[in-house]
């Protein structure tokens, strides 16, 4: 089950993403649907690893997949997917069907506050071993502040951009 738990979770929230979009009848577009899966897939990983490092060599009854995790592997599945949320990401803003269906093709001006928030989000679970996505994302103030100028310049360039 090793690796495939994750997936199964970034699959989880991709089939999510597709069925919001259906719901309000919008054909979801392929590059947020991968952006959604791989940033899933860091943030699963992430946990993971910090799973893995608070067992600091214990046992691994609570999640018996974790014996078969490495910390080296995990880091660069970390590094890794978090570059394809950020690539994919960057693609969702520059494609034509979202610049068509936004009306604006200035989106891509939202891409270094995602790349902030998911290099910001690296730092903080490699360097104090956060477990919890949750409790890495409400208890920093400068991750806050990327969401927060993110989701301003989203709105300014839908209203204002076009």
């Amino acid at each position: 089950m090793v690796l495939i738990d994750v997936f199964c979770i970034a699959a989880g929230f991709a089939l999510r993403v597709m069925g919001g979009s259906y719901a309000i009848k919008v054909v979801p577009s392929g590059w947020l649907i991968t952006s959604t899966f791989f940033l899933s897939l860091f943030l699963g990983f992430s946990k993971r690893k910090a799973e893995l490092v608070s067992l600091n060599g214990e046992d691994c009854a609570g999640r018996p997949s974790l014996q078969f995790y490495d910390l080296n592997l995990l880091t660069n599945v970390i590094v890794s997917t978090g570059t394809g949320a950020i690539v994919f990401y960057t693609l969702y803003t520059l494609d034509v069907r979202t610049v068509q269906q936004f009306g604006t093709d200035k989106l891509y001006l939202t891409v270094p506050f995602v790349c902030y928030g998911v290099f910001r989000y690296m730092f903080l679970s490699m360097r104090r071993g956060e477990e919890d996505p949750t409790d890495v994302l409400t208890k920093d103030k400068l991750l806050w502040l990327a969401i927060g100028l993110w989701f301003f310049s989203v709105m300014m360039i839908l209203y204002l951009g076009r």
